[in-house]
């Protein structure tokens, strides 16, 4: 038993625990493929968050130390959690620049935090937008059909769709 952390919170948080582990455990024996489509989905979603710096201040013709970069990577994305904008914005390009300015000149500082957030951050985003935008389109135009539908029968009492057969109306 800790000093700082009641028993009662102590039981909660082991039986929380207890039962994620019982739950991967469980998806993973139930649902191999998906769990491993979602181990490898989640090991490039990290992949990138972790490596984008390095890769950005390869392209700039730098040789940066590997370990260094990951370490700057890991502490900045704990961080970008504790800033009170949306993803971090701001915060994390400054807290990247100050870190990284030990082994980036400072000329080349600009250019690589642009490349690096584009990366991680808002290349994502603007994927994610030009997705949405195609969903809802496409929802937006099966509904229009359904509307279509409904307006045929509410004019003629008759359904159009070849699936339900139809009944003249006396």
């Amino acid at each position: 038993e800790r000093w700082w952390l009641p028993s009662s919170i102590a039981r909660k948080i082991n039986d929380a625990l207890d039962e994620c582990g019982d739950t991967v455990g469980r998806l993973a024996f139930e649902h191999k493929l998906r769990f491993a489509v979602a181990i490898g989905l989640s090991v490039v979603i990290f992949g990138n968050k972790y490596f984008a710096a390095y890769f950005a201040v390869r392209a700039l013709g730098l040789s940066p130390p590997l370990l260094d970069l990951l370490i700057i990577q890991v502490f900045i994305n704990v961080l970008i959690y504790f800033f009170p904008t949306p993803g971090g914005s701001g915060g994390a390009e400054v807290g990247g620049a100050v870190l990284m300015s030990r082994m980036v000149p400072g000329h080349l500082l600009g250019p690589i935090t642009i490349l690096w957030r584009s990366a991680t951050v808002y290349l994502s985003v603007i994927v994610g937008g030009i997705l949405l935008m195609r969903h809802v389109k496409r929802a937006s135009a099966d509904r229009d059909g359904v509307d279509d539908d409904l307006e045929a029968v509410e004019r003629t009492g008759e359904a159009t769709s070849t699936d339900e057969p139809t009944t003249p109306q006396s």
